[in-house]
């Protein structure tokens, strides 16, 4: 029976419902349809779970999260939590929304002209976000973003704490749970909610006692398109369930909003009380649906971030693994004030790691300062005495530091010729890579020269204009991958902010970098401006300034630089004057290099043969000299068919009827060529970890063997050559595993030998080490057995998989199989 509730709901025509379900049905199926293909791009992870305390399958969908802001990527849904049952929406949250003037088009001029009031201001929660709904039959349904039900996998059950808490507030006011989840049902609505409590996990702000519970803040449509109810109908349903109120102010015009919006920022309280920040709800003009987007407060919270950080950093590593963000100084004072505390603390310390005890902490240490967080960063610059006393304590002792310079610009800011008169000045001391000169594709080469250059130079300066967050991003993201010699405390990253202002905003930039690029005509490697071709290049700078995304300190990336050097570029002579300005700031800031300021004369000549420079057309390649390194180190599999046959016992010992492996077989699909892939050549950009095991195997195990591969030697794709040395290794079959695509064996490593028989100490560098017996169709490469091996040992995915065990016994182990190198 339908559920009777004091609550209007939306009234909805007969012809919405129909398009709805219909829409509904079409995105289920382009859904499953990406989760099969896993494209390189606006690829999904369907995971499948129990519903809690049933037996009904669930599926949720999840997107990589830089997929929703890509203009090179249509996703077929932009909701950031999606739930389904057949080809039912169960749960649905809010489409993917950003901070204000993080992209262009949610800068304040864009929201200005996009959107329409009202504009419903409300608290952001400091929480984590839960969806509940509930199924026809009165199932109550809790998810937390991409997960609900029970699970042994994860170390915290988000979905499972925030079910526990609902139910609890439910017979606190004396409501049963089916009636939430049938009155969820009957008006097709998710309801989104924040669980913040402490003695759970806390997060920035603190939610004790009375404060702790779930705070309700949206009810979502269970459609394809998002629409969302407004805020008074949030809190009327909220009341009748119990959840707490989120607060909220409206505002009907953008003007009054950011007004507003401006003042509260300085003090970072809302009606008195500490916020991160809001969520602004209101309407695109164009179609008037529903539109979110964010308001985050800098401070005092990012430094409230900041001090969790470190203390996990100090916690886990010591003084020597923690690196200092914004706030460096009352980072500082801070461990100076808790390193008594956590000595022989040990409880304290796990306590801390596991997300509890975060908060009072740094309560305490604001009450020893006698002061507010906002007051300690008013007064931050007083601090400056802490240095010296904090490297007696071994936070930065006396080891030369390695620093990492970034260019922040558009074209024409003069950052190459900024760049190369500090590398003439210092030449000894400053590196100095140019982006334009690496041949496409240029992936995370340029970090990778950078890195051979702080091998021998403490200082190197990548030169490349990284306007945009995301290439910042990158730039930190290449690093932590690829770094595996220098310490993260003795990496410091500086930013030339060539830009300092929006260059929107900036009257003389156009002018001066248009000037500029005409002067140096062809003199570049990809931007030519003489003759015919200013008009391609008076685009190419329009285009980056359109794009520019002003280096923001208090938000990542940008927040990890150790030092933001603002630069200036609107006179005709500003980038001589960068020079003297980056100079005196390394002098300071670098001071364990103990610069020596250059005389006037010495700038001078330095900055002329940086004007004087004209880009050569050699590009950053791989020599050609010398032995290759293989694509991949694989385990030969001598006797297919006698593998073969042990899968057919296997099958045949359950009676079970496996359809994928028929039809290879029925289809003549099935492998003659066996072998496990040990690792491979494109690990190495996974993590410094996968780079640092591909170099040991390499350079310390089969070194020999690859010098002795001469110039004789087959190197063309697709070659297999067994190596002279004639390494060997051991497997077990462990699971024989297979979907509607493939039929693969999951096995493990036992050991990898030399020849003599000594072992060669090293792991597999695949999470998953198997043997693809075939696929079903030549578009079906090996490499998606990686895929659904995923799917069953991280997911405990089921749906359409099919898995049996070899018997833990001597005669599924293989012994002595032949290493070779594929190229």
């Amino acid at each position: 029976m339908p559920v009777k509730l004091p609550f209007e709901s939306v009234k909805i025509s007969p012809d919405e419902k129909l398009q709805d379900k219909q829409d509904t049905i079409e995105l289920i199926a382009q859904l499953e349809d990406l989760a099969k293909r896993h494209p390189k791009k606006g690829a999904v992870r369907k995971f499948t779970n129990l519903i809690a305390d049933t037996n009904t399958p669930i599926n949720s969908w999840k997107f990589n999260e830089w997929d929703y802001a890509s203009k090179k990527v249509s996703l077929p849904t932009y909701a950031r939590g999606l739930f389904t049952k057949g080809n039912e929406i169960i749960c649905r949250g809010y489409n993917k929304f950003y901070n204000v003037n993080e992209f262009l088009e949610v800068s304040e001029d864009q929201l200005k002209k996009n959107t329409t009031g009202p504009y419903t201001l409300t608290v952001k929660s400091n929480g984590c976000i839960v969806f509940i709904s509930g199924l026809e039959d009165g199932t109550l349904v809790v998810c937390s973003k991409h997960s609900t039900g029970v699970r042994d996998d994860i170390q915290k059950n988000h979905a499972m704490a925030a079910q526990r808490a609902l139910e609890s507030q439910l017979i606190g006011i004396g409501q049963g749970k089916e009636r939430l989840a049938s009155a969820l049902y009957e008006l097709k609505l998710t309801a989104v909610a924040e669980f913040c409590d402490d003695s759970f996990e806390e997060h920035v702000l603190e939610y004790k006692n009375d404060r702790a519970g779930l705070y309700l803040h949206g009810l979502n449509f269970n459609t394809p398109r998002f629409r969302t109810y407004p805020m008074k109908k949030v809190n009327e349903f909220g009341q009748m369930f119990g959840f707490k109120e989120t607060k909220s102010r409206r505002f009907e015009t953008f003007e009054e909003l950011i007004k507003y919006l401006s003042n509260v920022a300085n003090e970072g309280t809302f009606e008195g009380e500490e916020v991160e920040g809001f969520v602004v709800r209101c309407y695109r003009t164009e179609n008037h649906e529903d539109f979110f987007f964010k308001y985050k407060f800098e401070e005092p919270y990012l430094l409230y971030r900041e001090l969790r950080e470190v203390t996990k950093q100090f916690i886990r590593g010591g003084p020597q693994n923690v690196h200092f963000g914004k706030h460096k100084l009352i980072c500082m004072d801070y461990l100076k004030y808790i390193m008594p505390l956590m000595h022989d603390n040990q409880e304290l310390r796990e306590q801390y790691l596991d997300n509890q005890g975060i908060i009072e902490l740094r309560k305490k240490y604001f009450v020893a300062r006698g002061k507010t967080g906002l007051e300690v960063i008013d007064e931050e610059v007083s601090m400056a005495k802490l240095e010296d006393e904090m490297r007696l304590l071994s936070f930065g002792d006396s080891q030369i530091c390695k620093y990492a310079v970034v260019t922040v610009a558009t074209i024409g800011c003069g950052k190459t010729t900024t760049s190369l008169a500090l590398a003439n000045l210092f030449p000894n001391i400053i590196g100095h890579i140019q982006n334009d000169n690496i041949r496409r594709p240029v992936g995370n080469k340029l970090v990778a020269g950078a890195l051979e250059i702080l091998i021998n130079r403490p200082i190197v300066i990548l030169d490349k204009n990284d306007h945009k967050f995301i290439e910042r991003k990158q730039i930190f993201d290449d690093f932590d991958q690829l770094n595996e010699v220098i310490p993260t405390s003795k990496l410091k990253f500086i930013c030339l902010n060539f830009l300092r202002n929006r260059p929107q905003e900036d009257k003389d930039l156009w002018n001066i970098t248009r000037e500029r690029i005409l002067e140096r005509g062809d003199n570049h490697q990809t931007i030519k401006a003489a003759g015919k071709g200013i008009t391609k290049a008076e685009k190419i700078i329009q285009g980056f300034i359109k794009r520019f995304q002003p280096v923001d300190p208090g938000r990542e990336p940008d927040s990890k630089f150790d030092l933001i050097i603002n630069l200036d570029v609107t006179s005709p002579d500003s980038s001589y004057a960068n020079v003297k300005t980056v100079v005196d700031n390394l002098i300071s800031f670098a001071s364990d290099l103990n610069l020596t300021r250059p005389t006037e004369e010495q700038f001078q000549e330095a900055f002329k043969s940086a004007l004087d420079y004209k880009p050569s057309v050699n590009k950053i390649v791989h020599s050609k000299g010398g032995p290759r390194a293989p694509a991949y180190f694989g385990i030969v599999i001598p006797n297919a068919e006698e593998l073969q046959n042990k899968v057919v016992k296997l099958i045949h010992s359950t009676g079970l009827d496996w359809k994928t492996y028929e039809t290879l077989k029925n289809t003549d699909r099935l492998l003659n060529d066996l072998h496990v892939t040990i690792i491979h050549y494109k690990s190495r950009k996974t993590n410094g970890e996968s780079r640092a095991l591909w170099n040991m195997y390499v350079k310390q195990v089969f070194f020999d063997d690859l010098t002795k591969i001469d110039e004789n030697s087959p190197k063309i794709k697709g070659c297999s050559i067994p190596l002279p040395s004639s390494p060997t290794a051991d497997i077990k079959l462990e699971k024989l595993c297979s979907n509607d695509k493939l039929v693969c064996i999951k096995v493990s490593v036992l050991g990898l030998y030399h020849a003599d028989g000594r072992e060669i100490h090293l792991t597999a560098g695949n999470k998953f080490p198997h043997v693809t017996l075939g696929t079903i169709s030549s578009e079906i490469k090996s490499v998606e057995s990686n895929n659904l091996l995923n799917d069953i040992c991280e997911f405990h995915a089921t749906n359409g998989i099919q898995c049996l065990d070899f018997e833990d016994s001597e005669e599924n182990t293989l012994k002595g199989l032949p290493i070779f190198a594929y190229y």
